[in-house]
C-alpha cells in the first residue's frame, strides 16, 4: 500500500520526506520560503531545527513504526516559515484484528489520559479511516501539564499492517485543535492505487 500512498496539496503542512539528505532538506526549505521576511539566517537556523526536528523522529519511532514523512504545520497559507505543531505518516506494524483503541494505546504509551480517547470515523479517498483525539497529563511540581495527539489511522482487516498519521503531542490545547483539524484535511487528501480495505 504504501508505494502507493499520496496526499494532496495542504499548503499549511510542510512535508519533511525523511529518504532526503538533510543538507538537501534545509537547502530545499530555504528556498522555499525565500519569500518570507525573516533574516537569511532565522530561515537557515529554522531549516537546520526542522532536519533535526525529523531525524528524532524516525528514530524515537522504533522498530513498530516506520516512518514515511514528517510534517510541519505552518500558519495559514503556508507561506511563512513558523513552525507550529508537528506530525508524522507511518507504517505500523500491528496485529491481525488491532482495534483502534489499541493502536491508539500503542502510540502514547505510558502516558496517562486525561479523559477518554474521542473516537470518530472518517471517510477518505483512500477508504474509512478512524480519528482519535487523546488528551494526556503528566503531574509536575508546577501542577497538572496537558498535551493532545491527534491520530487518523488506516486499519485494513485482513492485513498485519496499518497506516498512521499523528501529530506529536501539543500542549496548547487551542493549538492542538487547530492540529487536529489540520491533519484531519491532510488524511482527506490521502489516495493509494491499492484496494481499500
Amino acid at each position: 500500500m504504501i508505494e502507493q500512498l499520496e496526499f494532496g496539496v495542504y499548503p499549511e503542512w510542510l512535508a519533511l520526506p525523511v529518504d532526503q539528505p538533510a543538507d538537501a532538506l534545509v537547502a530545499d526549505i530555504v528556498a522555499r520560503f525565500a519569500g518570507d521576511p525573516k533574516p537569511a539566517d532565522v530561515k537557515q537556523t529554522v531549516a537546520e531545527g526542522l532536519a533535526s526536528l525529523r531525524s528524532q523522529v524516525v528514530d524515537a519511532a522504533g522498530d513498530q513504526l516506520q516512518v514515511f514523512t514528517v510534517w510541519v504545520l505552518l500558519p495559514l497559507g503556508g507561506e511563512l516559515l513558523s513552525p507550529r505543531a508537528a506530525a508524522f505518516g507511518a507504517v505500523a506494524a500491528i496485529e491481525r484484528g488491532t482495534t483502534p483503541m489499541e493502536l491508539v494505546e500503542s502510540l502514547i504509551g505510558d502516558a496517562p489520559l486525561h479523559q477518554p480517547v474521542d473516537l470518530q470515523e472518517l471517510a477518505t479517498p483512500m477508504g474509512p479511516a478512524h480519528v482519535m483525539r487523546a488528551r494526556t497529563f503528566a503531574t509536575t511540581e508546577h501542577g497538572i501539564n496537558l498535551s493532545e495527539t491527534t491520530t487518523v489511522a488506516w486499519l485494513p482487516d485482513d492485513d498485519d499492517i496499518a497506516i498512521v498519521l499523528t501529530t506529536l503531542p501539543v500542549d496548547d490545547l487551542v493549538l492542538a485543535s487547530d492540529a487536529s483539524s489540520a491533519l484531519v484535511g491532510l488524511a482527506e487528501t490521502a489516495t493509494s492505487a491499492a484496494p481499500a480495505s
